[in-house]
């Protein structure tokens, strides 16, 4: 198998895959967190697992550059089963990715309606307050 200009061992190539798949794993790791600091509104650490995330899908691409396409891999019985295994975890990730996204939209119309009440209170104090507050100037009737 070739990896660029250079032939890659069936060993080496186990290898290149499994470390794949544990990469794979660590990405649904961190992604089946973010639902829970989404709700309790963990911006920083939601930041900062999504950069980890991003760090280990570049770390992932680089790891793949390069290697012999899918089709060629499945020679071999167990690269073809690593690769099985590593459809079925993406497919994971897809999943749990669709409903973070879910739960982020859930979460930004609830702060939106929080807004917009609030917003409307701030009207209906200032319109208040206006009302009852200084008229500004007065006319007097001296004629009385």
């Amino acid at each position: 198998m070739e990896r660029g200009n250079i032939v890659i061992e069936v060993t080496e190539l186990r290898e290149v895959l499994k470390k794949r798949n544990g990469l794979l794993e660590q990405v649904l790791d961190i992604t089946r967190k973010q639902p829970a600091l989404i709700e309790a509104e963990e911006t920083d650490q939601l930041l900062q697992n999504i950069a980890l995330r991003q760090n280990l899908l570049d770390e992932l691409a680089a790891l793949m550059e390069g290697l012999p396409e899918e089709n060629r891999r499945a020679r071999d019985p167990e690269c073809s089963a690593l690769d099985r295994t590593s459809h079925e975890i993406y497919a994971m990730i897809a999943e749990q990715d669709k409903t973070n996204e879910n739960a982020a939209q859930a979460r930004l119309d609830d702060i939106k309606t929080r807004l917009r009440a609030v917003r409307d209170g701030k009207t209906a104090f200032t319109a208040y307050e206006k009302a009852g507050g200084d008229p500004g100037a007065t006319y007097f009737d001296k004629k009385r």
